[in-house]
């Protein structure tokens, strides 16, 4: 679905539920979402990773840069370490016109270490480049929220 399709949502969808998430993020904390099949877990993440500014209005004395990614554990091509390392790289680069917006050096920096390990199955390679991008993260002082989707894919029973 693209950003256009997600405007057919109106910004006060989910309203509760993202004040919630709003207030994990601002204490920076980690969390799940949890429900039943078909309840709208994915429909939630899908519209905080095409309008991450639903979150904006919750943070109106407090802004800081925050780039939500979300992660399709449904593109995981095998279930092992190197894999999930190189999904949650292709997913920060594939949100390269979000992180433009807060840090354009950076886009470049992700595509490099991406493309350095993209089509290898070493975990350690992959392992290191996102380490390495998460510390260029860090170091800009932009917060990374991965929201992993189905996170069940990567329980042992998954």
């Amino acid at each position: 679905m693209d950003k256009w399709a997600w405007a057919a949502y109106p910004p006060t969808y989910r309203a509760r539920e993202i004040a919630l998430l709003a207030d994990w993020l601002l204490a920076g904390e980690s969390g799940s979402i949890i429900g039943l099949a078909g309840s709208g877990k994915s429909n939630l993440l899908g519209f905080l990773g095409h309008w991450p500014e639903a979150l904006q209005s919750y943070w109106r004395d407090r802004p800081f840069k925050l780039l939500l990614v979300q992660v399709d554990l449904n593109d995981l091509p095998g279930n092992d370490l190197a894999s999930l390392y190189r999904l949650i790289l292709r997913s920060l680069y594939e949100s390269r016109r979000g992180l433009a917006t807060f840090e354009p050096a950076l886009v470049t920096a992700v595509e490099t270490l991406y493309r350095k390990v993209e089509d290898k199955p070493d975990s350690f390679a992959a392992q290191s480049a996102l380490r390495e991008a998460l510390f260029l993260f860090q170091e800009k002082k932009l917060r990374l929220v991965l929201m992993l989707d189905p996170f069940r894919l990567l329980l042992p029973d998954g």
